[in-house]
């Protein structure tokens, strides 16, 4: 989550068309090949605005009364006939062809032009919301596994910005506890409730997967595919396309207020399928990175806890927090600190980062410390907990022992300030 600004690195503004020939996708093709289903129909294009988010042509929107959609596939000759036969025992795949299922409803709804070929040669098409053994999921399955034909529907893909990637794989991790805890209790609109595009949607999905979407949520959040967040370092973010700022509003916000922050969205890849992701889905910090929450029920206890007497209060009042809220407490001469325990099976060099809040009364010299499992001081650093807010913020590099290893807030400085510890990350 952020309540930052827009990204500001410069970006390469340019429109782009998918043309669709039956089967033809944007300018960047699916696996550098063209998918042949069936005959070509006719030539159709839609525009991408300057940051690629493209919306579906579709059309054959389904217009089933009980369940409507702009962006499912309708039967050619019955725009009320929105649901497909499918085979008995077809399974349903993420988008590198791993099975997650066998599909247990008769029929599927299928996302229009959401067409392409598996590492294995297999072409599938992704249907949305389907019945299967390990619960309700989007995915992909063989084309040939619906029993009715799909040859009218043209394949369209996300196009490629073609200027190339930024060095850095995002590993898929659908958000940690405490983030997806944060936006449970956010929409993304607040004109009408209840909403269908909320935060939780692009974030972990049921069946422990992370969705790459063809357009941006409020302008459709159409998912264009979807991976397990066990496939590893996948992301690649496209370069010369800016973060895209979408606002989200409490849920008990007023009508038309002002947002209460922003969730941001990126562009790129995934082994050359295009498409939108969660900024708060993915992340560069390597395995084995622990996050320390000041709510222990979002963290998992067995490496990562908090530690706070009474003198410390909870607060939710500013907004940047990470989680549900944040500890507080005046500085002055005393030695009650916060503290973040983590452990650590070996001896590690680790980075550790903190989150806080800001606002006028923090301290300008809030004082973290670092200590090892002996109890060891390994090293310490003075923040300004004025600036910086709702963003993770480097404190150190340090040597850590095996065992329960801690980082310290402590309330020991100028007095007439707050400190406020809301979380620690040791990656």
């Amino acid at each position: 989550m952020r309540t930052s600004p827009i990204f500001s690195t410069t970006a390469r503004i340019v429109s782009c068309a998918i043309v669709l020939l039956g089967a033809a996708g944007c300018s960047e093709r699916d696996g550098g090949e063209l998918l042949s289903p069936g005959p070509p129909a006719s030539a159709t294009s839609a525009d991408c605005d300057g940051a690629y988010n493209c919306k579906l042509p579709n059309p054959y929107p389904c217009k089933d009364p009980a369940d409507p959609g702009a962006n499912r596939l309708a039967h050619r000759y019955n725009s009320e006939d929105c649901h497909f036969k499918i085979a008995a025992n077809t399974v349903l795949y993420d988008g590198f062809g791993n099975a997650r299922g066998t599909v247990t409803d008769a029929e599927v709804r299928i996302n229009y032009g959401q067409r392409k070929r598996l590492p294995n040669g297999t072409v599938v098409v992704y249907v949305f919301a389907v019945g299967t053994t390990s619960g309700a999921a989007s995915g992909w399955v063989r084309e040939a596994d619906v029993t009715e034909s799909l040859a009218y529907m043209e394949t369209v893909n996300a196009t490629n910005p073609g200027n190339g990637d930024y060095a850095a794989l995002w590993r898929l991790t659908g958000g940690p506890t405490p983030v997806r805890a944060f936006y449970d209790d956010m929409v993304l609109h607040n004109t009408h409730r209840p909403c269908s595009h909320l935060p939780k949607h692009y974030l972990l999905r049921p069946g422990n997967v992370v969705n790459l979407l063809y357009n941006l949520p409020g302008m459709g959040g159409v998912a264009d595919d979807t991976y397990l967040v066990e496939t590893g370092d996948v992301f690649r973010r496209s370069q010369g396309v800016l973060l895209r700022d979408i606002p989200f509003y409490h849920k008990d916000s007023p009508l038309n207020g002002e947002p209460f922050g922003y969730m941001q969205f990126m562009y790129g890849h995934v082994n050359g399928r295009y498409g939108w992701i969660a900024r708060d889905a993915v992340t560069t910090d390597p395995v084995g990175t622990v996050i320390v929450d000041s709510n222990n029920s979002f963290n998992n206890t067995s490496v990562a806890q908090f530690q706070a007497s009474t003198g410390w209060t909870f607060s939710s009042g500013t907004k940047e927090y990470y989680g549900d809220g944040y500890y507080h407490a005046p500085t002055g001469a005393t030695s009650d600190a916060a503290t973040f325990w983590f452990y650590l099976p070996s001896a590690q060099t680790r980075t550790v980062d903190a989150w806080w809040t800001t606002y006028a009364n923090r301290s300008s010299t809030a004082p973290y410390i670092a200590y090892d499992a002996n109890g060891t001081e390994v090293g310490r650093v003075s923040v300004d907990q004025k600036v910086n807010g709702g963003k993770w913020n480097r404190l150190g590099t340090w040597s850590f022992t095996a065992g329960w290893n801690r980082i310290v807030l402590s309330r020991w400085t100028t007095s007439g300030s707050y400190v406020i510890a809301d979380a620690v990350k040791i990656r």
